[in-house]
């Protein structure tokens, strides 16, 4: 929504990165390239980490994933 109208007022000159995306894009690439990337959805146990509130993160990631996730807190 946000980058339709930042388009609407730039134009086409400028190229909009999504910093999430190109995040995700090179942790694919380097888990690819150290053998640890897998496309399997079932029997995965995942790890949930947060500098923020743990609840917060817990209530959206729930609703997100559509399952029950936890979270441990990360002091940075």
């Amino acid at each position: 929504m946000l980058a339709q109208e930042i388009k609407n007022v730039v134009g086409d000159q400028v190229s909009l990165v999504d910093p999430g995306i190109a995040t995700a894009q090179k942790v694919a690439v380097y888990l690819k390239q150290h053998d640890q990337f897998t496309d399997q959805t079932s029997n995965i146990d995942n790890e949930f980490y947060t500098t923020g509130d743990q609840k917060k993160f817990a209530i959206i990631a729930d609703h997100l994933l559509g399952k029950k996730v936890t979270a441990d807190h990360l002091d940075i």
